[in-house]
């Protein structure tokens, strides 16, 4: 990212000159990233290793809500059991 902040003012004059064609300007900052040696997706990759991580978050999270109102097999809250029983003595 800090390379991309140095190439800023040329990739504004490729822009600046390249005017409408879409093809040439792309082809000049391909040419500009390879020259510099710029990844222009590697900004992308510490979110790629992130996403599977916030998912796995947000599943737990989502599971800790169902199970705030969740009762257990005699209707009681604060029995969770789920055993064959009728009779749950909470204690």
């Amino acid at each position: 990212m800090a390379k991309m902040r140095t190439i800023t003012p040329r990739l504004v004059a490729l822009k600046a000159r390249c005017g409408d064609d879409k093809q040439k300007l792309n082809q000049e900052m391909m040419n500009l990233y390879k020259t510099e040696k710029i990844n222009p997706l590697g900004g992308c990759l510490p979110i790629l290793v992130q996403i599977p991580v916030f998912i796995a978050l947000y599943w737990r999270a989502l599971g800790a809500v169902e199970m705030r109102d969740a009762r257990g097999s005699c209707g009681s809250p604060t029995c969770l059991r789920q055993t064959r029983s009728t009779s749950c003595r909470p204690s």
